[in-house]
């Protein structure tokens, strides 16, 4: 769905949330490497930290620690 978003607004930011392994996910190439991923369980400051992070193009959260 992601991808097909993305065809009609390439700015779109995107945040893959999964109880699969991080690792294997990114491992496989099943994420493009500007994609956001948070593998579950986690945090509601978790969260907040890695949206912030895709918002800011995938720099650190400065302001977040």
């Amino acid at each position: 769905m992601a991808e097909r978003l993305r065809k009609r607004r390439s700015d779109m930011k995107v945040l893959f949330v999964s109880d699969y392994a991080g690792d294997a996910v990114l491992h496989q190439r099943q994420l493009d490497r500007g994609a956001g991923f948070l593998a579950k369980p986690f945090t509601q400051k978790a969260l907040d930290r890695k949206i912030r992070e895709v918002l800011n193009g995938g720099e650190a959260a400065r302001a977040a620690s």
